[in-house]
């Protein structure tokens, strides 16, 4: 079937929009992604100021959870502070660059 110029302009027209939509749907993706370190950056120091968050899902270890007389124990502060706080802190820095090659 041979589509006339009025339609084969309207195909074209939608693929570009399409390829719009796609580039916003990525940039939406590394603003979440951005958000979410934030907040669990945000976590991690009020964890360590005041021990607020101690048990939030973030900090969940790997394989087992200490437990002690039965109860969970939260995570070591050296632990958020030398190795969770870094890892999320460069995890937003890298959003934040491909932030910047998407704009």
């Amino acid at each position: 079937m041979i589509l006339s110029e009025p339609e084969w302009r309207f195909g074209v027209e939608e693929s570009t929009k399409g390829c719009t939509n796609v580039m916003n749907a990525k940039k939406k993706a590394i603003l979440d992604r951005i958000k979410h370190l934030e907040d669990a950056i945000t976590k991690g120091r009020e964890y360590l100021e005041s021990g607020e968050h101690a048990h939030w899902h973030g900090f969940r270890p790997l394989f087992a959870p200490k437990v002690r007389d039965g109860k969970t124990l939260p995570p070591h502060e050296d632990w958020v502070r030398n190795v969770f706080l870094p890892r999320h802190e460069k995890a937003l820095e890298n959003e934040y660059r491909k932030l910047e090659r998407e704009s």
